[in-house]
């Protein structure tokens, strides 16, 4: 089926090109990227981080008509690594201070990831 080719670029339900990192997530199935923008209402406490990969996704298309998200559990190493690639594109700098930039968004956010206690 055409949906399951992208040859254009072109993703998610919208026909919109994207980057994987500024908060979309890859269907399991057809493997094809979504918009968060674009994704059916999901709970608050679930927001897709840029550039966080961890999540089982099947679109619509590929699920008869249900979206499937799910959040996958991460480390330690992949929760820091991810909260720092989205500070960085968040804030816009190349630089980050360890304690009143990176420390505070790591205990803020926590909670997001879902990160083993």
């Amino acid at each position: 089926a055409s949906h399951t080719v992208n040859d254009q670029g072109v993703y998610c339900y919208c026909g919109e090109s994207g980057d994987w990192y500024r908060s979309m997530v890859r269907c399991v199935r057809c493997r094809q990227w979504f918009h968060e923008r674009c994704l059916q209402p999901r709970p608050r406490n679930m927001p897709i981080i840029q550039g966080d990969a961890h999540y089982l996704f099947v679109c619509s298309v590929c699920n008869y008509g249900v979206e499937c998200l799910r959040r996958l559990p991460v480390s330690w190493e992949q929760f820091v690594h991810i909260a720092v690639f989205d500070l960085t594109l968040k804030l816009q700098k190349r630089y980050l201070n360890l304690m009143t930039e990176i420390f505070p968004a790591l205990i803020n956010n926590c909670i997001f990831y879902q990160v083993p206690k």
